[in-house]
């Protein structure tokens, strides 16, 4: 039994391994080749707190794309950028053409994504455990 919750550690801890390594380069897509833009000044955010992730400020960036176009999307922040709106520095986002969805706000990297590859990393850690050390109960002929 001790075999199949290993294999499903394994399996686990392999998704996320790729989930992460899927984001990171998403996330650096979008910062090597995005279009950079100027968010207009935020003065509403709402504080929202994670388990074991510390707390975060979900704010409504607006922004107007490189053809002029307003756009706004929501995203989650860090203290830090919180208070560059707060002393009037401007904070930038980067999008990739077409697609402002991709926006990433510039100098913020989600504390979650630290977090979920902890987790990934210890899921597939315990799953190798039990699934390369757990003993085998297996009957014996008679």
């Amino acid at each position: 039994m001790n075999k199949v919750w290993g294999g499903l550690a394994l399996a686990a801890g392999t998704a996320f391994a790729i989930f992460i390594y899927q984001d990171g380069a998403e996330h650096r897509a979008v910062m090597k080749n995005g279009i950079e833009a100027t968010v207009e000044p935020v003065t509403q955010y709402r504080e929202v707190r994670r388990k074991g992730e510390g707390t975060g400020y979900s704010v409504e960036l607006k922004f107007k794309t490189d053809k002029g176009a307003p756009a706004t999307v929501n995203r989650t922040v860090s203290r830090n950028i919180i208070d560059q709106f707060q002393s009037g520095q401007p904070v930038k986002v980067r999008y990739l053409a077409g697609d402002v969805s991709s926006a990433k706000v510039v100098g913020h990297e989600g504390s979650w994504f630290k977090t979920i590859l902890m987790w990934g990393v210890t899921i597939f850690l315990i799953g190798f455990g039990l699934f390369m050390f757990a003993p085998s109960h297996k009957k014996e002929a008679s």
